[in-house]
């Protein structure tokens, strides 16, 4: 009877061993990749011919990964990819338009490609961006255009982002950025902004774009010394004073595009004139 319950408790132990060992791939082994563009994108970067085995190995040594336009809609085998730094999955610029056939839902795949420092998803079909809250080595994002991502929270930790792109999407609350203070360019064009004042810690910005919003408050740009470039029409802005205010908007290299602005009179008398006569490019007309 004992040598019997021996053999029953080793049975279940072997069969449990080879429950594990089965979803495991082993060393040499092909994985899984059924996005047929997604494949055939990894098997050129590889050079790879069509159908044959790419190994977790072969995709850990990939770098750099270009897909922009691909028509790919799944990731799933992206994951192997550990090494990568940089990966596009966005749009080109064909005749003066931007196309992306790219239209991916699901990124979960990226929740573990630590060492990206570049990501570009604009223009494909996302709304959830959890998976990336562990990209923290990224310095380069663009979610763009993706219409409905509206919870940027993920971006939180995110410190070492010098480029943002979140523009056309649902974003209302930019909280989560209020600690990026490495940031040199953001754009967040075309969204559901109206309170800009968690951006008030970003001073080292260049480049801001808050264009097509509901903005009507910009006292939160007047310690920006370091700007350059400032998108802000098409909103609802009365009061131009707060760049006055900002001492380092001067000189030819700065532009501040004001157009479609309900703006004061004395916006319109005073402010423009003053910054134009510091040597800034105001742009107020169409």
């Amino acid at each position: 009877m004992f040598y019997r319950h021996l053999l029953i408790i080793l049975s279940v132990c072997l069969a449990s061993y080879g429950e594990c060992d089965s979803g495991a791939h082993k060393k040499g082994e092909g994985i899984t990749i059924p996005d047929i563009y997604l494949r055939a994108v990894i098997e050129d970067s590889l050079n790879k011919a069509r159908g044959e085995a790419i190994t977790a190995a072969e995709m850990a040594t990939l770098t750099r990964l270009e897909a922009p336009n691909s028509r790919v809609r799944d990731l799933t085998g992206i994951e192997y990819a550990t090494e990568l730094t940089v990966l596009n999955l966005g749009d080109v610029f064909i005749n003066g338009n931007r196309i992306n056939s790219n239209e991916i839902s699901d990124i979960s795949p990226l929740s573990g490609l630590v060492k990206l420092t570049e990501l570009y998803i604009h223009r494909n079909q996302i709304w959830d961006i959890s998976s990336l809250s562990n990209l923290t080595e990224l310095e380069k994002l663009d979610v763009s255009a993706n219409f409905h991502i509206s919870d940027i929270s993920p971006l939180s930790g995110m410190t070492k982002l010098r480029t943002l792109y979140l523009y056309t999407n649902e974003i209302s609350d930019l909280s989560p950025l209020s600690d990026l203070t490495n940031l040199r360019w953001l754009s967040l064009s075309n969204n559901l902004i109206w309170d800009i004042s968690d951006l008030a810690s970003l001073t080292e910005l260049r480049g801001l774009a808050l264009n097509i919003n509901a903005v009507s408050d910009i006292s939160h740009l007047s310690g920006m010394i370091y700007m350059e470039r400032l998108n802000i029409w098409d909103c609802d802005i009365v009061d131009l004073s707060p760049l006055v205010e900002n001492a380092g908007l001067r000189g030819e290299k700065d532009f501040i595009d004001v157009r479609d602005n309900p703006l004061s009179e004395t916006s319109l008398n005073t402010h423009i004139p003053t910054l134009r006569e510091r040597g800034v490019r105001v742009r107020l007309d169409n």
